[in-house]
């Protein structure tokens, strides 16, 4: 029996109910939902889901993850298919189908193709694969041409490298494709540095790597492409120590070319141009502060060629060296001084300043002998301490001490110092060590009036220590040697003159210390009182005089009475009225 009208009518009536039910569920639900701590504000109200920003459509991820034209699988597709154009061309010069030469023009031709296509390209993924693939296709072929089928002379292949990595520059400088400009720069030195070893003949690719730098310098100098001058740099540099460990050495291979000195010696100097020149525009003319690679790279370079120079020409061509040396460190001491001395251009300050001081020592060396050098870095101490004083520069100050430890080390003063500790006979002082040591002595005394702080509390008492010990050493090897000569005496009363003069100058610095407020001189006297221990056990106890070694003890024991009643007593006398009469009443 068929249901009639009116149960269809109920039915519908009951399931429009269920639905409202089922709405009227739903909808609490949602409330309940809004109404959670995490999706509600300080003030309440409910926080709309948040939607992710969607990625412009320039975005590099939005090219990968949209495919086209412009994404990851077809570009790579296309690398594929370039490099099988390549092995196109390479079967084709196997075969002889086509003359080897013609071959190898095509491939230049179809390489450079890749490299523009790379620098046309938006996407910047697509630029760096289509620019590898390039370099793929040029520089394989190159070193085959050059080495396996010989069709292509050292100076010719040298002078596609060049030109390849200028084409890279060319075609990245517009969209500062960094990517395409390294790539290539790193194949192509690497590439050279092969030929450089695999021709045997190293000086067309010394050559381009050194024009491949200078180029690199250009770029980077423009604002454009740290890594790839980096890369440049760095292959210079290895290539010059390759010439120089070829060509320096006892025996040269007959499988290399031979390159004459003055031709050795012309690439070491282009290697410095370029990148003291770089450095010069960057810190000079564009008033850059020096970034750390310049330091470092103008450093190496420098030691490259002075080093090489001296190998190349065994030892001629050290009193040029030395002379050019000490006019550079006047230069760079004309730059810190005038052209960096601000705040802006303060790491320009002290790179320069210190590049001064180290030129004129290793310059002073080179072209004096031993002793002169130390005469000569005796008067730049005293010089550069007065310097100091004068203007007070801190600098220089700090710069005195490098040359008199130069001066000390070349006059043979530390030997004559460690006998007049030591030695049962020292020997007399020569002229040379009697100038260093007064050199010592007179540029402490010359610090003391230096108001200037140097830089902080630790550096300032550092340096001045480091004075103070070179003076009081010194002064105290002076005296003994000096004592040695005039009364000539027997061990036993050597060494009891020698603790003697110990106590007497630790003595001494613990009064100056305290009372003139030398706060690096205090921690020496007690140092100097340190050493005077273990030279009563090792020396004034091995004499084996009992009159001598009663005096020296007696002597000894007494510093240590009055050493710390003088340091304690010139300290209350420094102190204010209120302190002085407060310690009065303590006392009484």
């Amino acid at each position: 029996m068929d249901p009639s009208l009116e149960e269809h009518a109920s039915l519908i009536k009951g399931l429009a109910e269920r639905i409202k039910e089922l709405e009227g569920r739903l909808a609490a639900l949602e409330v309940r939902d809004a109404a959670r701590p995490e999706n509600m504000n300080i003030f309440s109200v409910a926080v709309p889901a948040a939607h992710p920003t969607p990625l412009p459509a320039s975005h590099p991820l939005k090219q990968i993850a949209d495919g086209g034209s412009a994404g990851v699988m077809p570009v790579i597709g296309k690398v594929f298919l370039g490099l099988a154009g390549a092995y196109v061309l390479r079967a084709l010069a196997e075969s002889a189908a086509l003359p080897q030469i013609t071959v190898a023009v095509a491939a230049l031709f179809y390489s450079a193709g890749w490299l523009v296509w790379a620098g046309r390209s938006s996407f910047r993924f697509a630029s760096g694969a289509y620019g590898v693939t390039a370099s793929l296709i040029v520089f394989p072929l190159l070193w085959e041409a050059t080495v396996r089928f010989k069709i292509l002379p050292a100076l010719l292949t040298a002078a596609i490298l060049l030109g390849f990595v200028l084409l890279a520059f060319f075609v990245a400088w517009k969209k500062d494709l960094a990517a395409v400009a390294w790539l290539t720069t790193s194949f192509a030195v690497i590439t050279a540095l092969g030929l450089f070893v695999g021709t045997g003949n190293p000086a067309p690719f010394a050559l381009a790597l050194l024009l491949i730098a200078a180029s690199a310098e250009c770029a980077y100098a423009m604002g454009h492409w740290l890594p790839a001058r980096v890369i440049a740099a760095l292959a210079a540099d290895v290539g010059m120590l390759m010439l120089l460990a070829l060509y320096t050495s006892r025996e040269l291979s007959p499988e290399y070319v031979r390159i004459s000195v003055p031709a050795l010696l012309a690439f070491l100097a282009a290697l410095f141009l370029i990148s003291t020149v770089s450095t010069l525009f960057a810190t000079v003319v564009r008033q850059q502060p020096i970034n750390y690679f310049s330091v470092f790279q103008t450093t190496v370079t420098f030691l490259i060629v002075t080093v090489g120079s001296l190998r190349a020409t065994h030892g001629a061509a050290q009193l040029w060296i030395g002379a050019l040396c000490i006019v550079a460190a006047a230069i760079s001491y004309l730059a810190a001084f005038t052209w960096f001395d601000e705040d802006r251009l303060v790491r320009n300050y002290h790179v320069f300043a210190t590049w001064a001081a180290a030129l004129l020592t290793y310059g002073a060396f080179l072209s004096f002998s031993l002793h002169s050098a130390s005469a000569w870095l005796c008067l730049a101490t005293l010089v550069s301490i007065a310097a100091a004083v004068r203007t007070s520069r801190v600098t220089l100050a700090a710069h005195s001490l490098a040359f008199l430890a130069g001066a000390i080390f070349s006059s043979g003063f530390l030997t004559f110092a460690f006998a007049a500790v030591v030695a049962d006979r020292p020997q007399p002082a020569t002229f040379t060590i009697v100038i260093a040591a007064v050199a010592a002595i007179c540029s402490y005394g010359a610090l003391c009036k230096l108001a200037t702080q140097l830089y902080s509390t630790l550096v300032d008492r550092a340096v001045r220590f480091c004075f103070a010990t070179l003076g009081a050493m010194a002064l105290f090897a002076l005296l003994v040697g000096t004592a040695a000569q005039l009364v000539s005496p027997n061990p036993p009363l050597l060494a009891s003159i020698r603790t003697f003069l110990l106590c007497l100058l630790a003595l001494s610095c613990g009064f100056a210390g305290s009372r003139y407020s030398r706060p690096e001189l205090l921690p020496l006297g007690y140092g100097l009182m340190a050493v005077c221990t273990l030279k009563l056990l090792f020396e004034d106890l091995r004499a084996g005089s009992a009159a001598w070694l009663a005096i020296s003890l007696f002597v000894y024991g007494l510093v240590w009475v009055l050493l710390p009643r003088i340091t304690k007593s010139s300290t209350a006398e420094q102190a204010p009225p209120e302190e002085q009469s407060k310690a009065k009443r303590m006392a009484g």
